[in-house]
């Protein structure tokens, strides 16, 4: 039996169960390439696949099933790789919350290695850190990321991710993180602004428009200060608000499609500050389109009549991340 893909009748069954179960509570699910954690399709942020249909029939050919996560989801991430020795920074957490965080519907990694996800909710519209440096090991997911769903087998073990039983609620009980850890992980920037001059000068809509005629590929691997730029500009021009586009955009380039890459542009995405002085703003996301060919659909955005000059980036201002080699 293959590692990534084998599964008995009785797991395959058990995996439709408990994605049902998921579907039922709202979670959007999606394929993912055959024994991995990227995603099978373009599109497949915005996509909707059906539950009897393309998921079942996904599941039953061995197929690995994503969940999308929207603004009021918050999944936390528990991976003990990362765990300083000795420490248990989840059991902090929850004593400094002063709620038993792990008291959550729960699916456990097919790593093996006591990885897990704990579904909460958040109000919609919070924007939050993704990591808190007291915390290592334990990370926060939302809107525009994913999370691999039970059922899934791991692509380097073969192990099952699963959900886990009582005592833990079931995932149609998932509750609203506590108050005290929504402080902890709440950004200082979460008023976004739409419209106006600089940040969040255009919608999301505006900004997917002048990336579909950018190649992600040309912003990739070997290229990461046009790419960090080219996001902070996104951000800006969006005032926050364009992450789910950005990240179906970085996903035409295989390089930015699986589930750590894309988790690792959301850490970015989170690092910026729109309208920052100094920073990358809407405008390199112009030049950068004027400089492909595309002056008229620049022209076309409603500005002032301005002449562009030299891009100036200035990367030096921008947060960096080690992304395990360079881009």
């Amino acid at each position: 039996m293959s590692i990534t893909n084998g599964r008995t009748p009785e797991q395959v069954a058990e995996a439709r169960q408990v994605l049902k179960a998921f579907a039922r509570a709202g979670y959007q699910l999606f394929p993912l390439k055959r024994g991995t954690k990227v995603p099978r399709d373009e599109g497949w942020q915005t996509k909707t696949y059906s539950l009897a249909g393309d998921i079942a029939a996904w599941v039953k050919q061995g197929g690995n099933i994503g969940i999308r996560l929207g603004d009021a989801d918050l999944v936390i991430d528990v991976d003990p790789r990362n765990f300083a020795q000795g420490d248990n920074p989840l059991a902090r957490l929850s004593q400094d919350v002063g709620v038993d965080l792990e008291d959550a519907p729960t699916v456990v990694t097919g790593r093996g290695d006591g990885g897990r996800h704990l579904y909460w909710r958040k109000p919609a519209g919070l924007r939050i850190h993704p990591k808190l440096k007291d915390y290592r090991g334990v990370d926060f997911r939302t809107a525009g990321g994913f999370v691999v769903a039970a059922g899934a087998a791991h692509p380097d073990t073969g192990g099952l991710y699963y959900m886990q039983d009582e005592p833990l609620p079931p995932i149609s009980d998932v509750r609203e993180a506590p108050d005290a850890l929504l402080a902890l992980i709440a950004r200082e920037d979460n008023a976004i602004r739409i419209g106006g001059e600089g940040a969040g000068i255009m919608t999301n809509e505006q900004m997917a428009a002048m990336l579909a005629v950018l190649d992600p590929a040309d912003f990739g691997r070997g290229h990461y200060d046009r790419w960090i730029a080219l996001a902070a500009a996104c951000h800006d021009a969006t005032g926050g608000g364009g992450l789910v586009e950005f990240l179906a955009w970085c996903a035409g380039d295989p390089d930015y499609a699986d589930e750590t890459a894309q988790e690792r542009v959301v850490r970015h995405w989170a690092s910026f500050k729109a309208g920052k002085r100094g920073g990358a703003t809407y405008r390199t996301l112009l030049r950068a389109v004027a400089d492909a060919g595309h002056a008229g659909l620049v022209a076309a955005f409603d500005m002032d009549d301005e002449t562009f000059g030299p891009l100036d980036i200035g990367t030096d201002d921008l947060p960096h991340y080690d992304f395990g080699g360079e881009r």
